[in-house]
């Protein structure tokens, strides 16, 4: 990730600004709600209505950008590893190819690959934004109504139970790492030509 460094990290800092803009926008909705609409004053209702339209813009504009970065960080990366991998597998002797079988090759030079770029790269980002976003929600709900938030956060293991519980059970694959579909028998030999 050596030359992407500054993508991601320019990725990774507009989610976590879109999120904070995210935040900032239900707590103007709760203004526009209790100060314009219950009060049925709508000269009170367009300041806070242009300032969530104008955050929500914002955030659009700044998710728009930090996936493109992050995207293009990761793409970046994964075209670099495959060519990599590839001109590895090019200088591999024709043993080596008798030996393995094909669909094992082409998982490792797909899924696998794509799999280390989500580990390195787009996946982390993704992480840290989504604990970050994590924290400004919970924080915004104790500084709204601290009881409810409290409640709400002790229903969670609740809500992890009930939903761990009631989701389908995933088929495990044939061989560790490998799903049955990634290695296909190899194809049958052509005979010998006569000389």
């Amino acid at each position: 990730m050596r030359g992407d460094r500054r993508r991601l990290l320019l990725g990774g800092a507009l989610a976590v600004a879109a999120a904070a803009c995210e935040v900032a926008a239900i707590r103007l909705f709760g203004v526009i709600t209790d100060r314009a609409l219950a009060a049925r004053d709508l000269a009170a209702f367009w300041t806070p209505a242009a300032g969530w339209l104008g955050i929500a813009v914002a955030a659009a504009l700044m998710t728009f950008i930090g996936d493109y970065a992050t995207t293009l960080a990761g793409e970046r990366f994964l075209l670099r590893l495959r060519d990599r991998v590839f001109a590895h597998v090019q200088t591999l002797s024709p043993e080596f190819f008798d030996r393995g079988r094909l669909g094992d090759l082409m998982a490792r030079l797909t899924d696998d690959i794509e799999a280390i770029e989500e580990l390195v790269a787009s996946g982390l980002v993704r992480l840290v934004t989504a604990v970050v976003s994590a924290v400004f929600f919970v924080a915004a709900a104790f500084a709204v109504r601290w009881d409810l938030a409290l409640v709400a956060c002790a229903l969670v293991p609740v809500f992890l139970l009930v939903t761990r519980g009631s989701s389908p059970a995933r088929p495990r694959p044939g061989r560790p790492g490998r799903s049955p579909r990634a290695s296909p028998a190899r194809p049958p030999r052509a005979p010998p030509r006569s000389r």
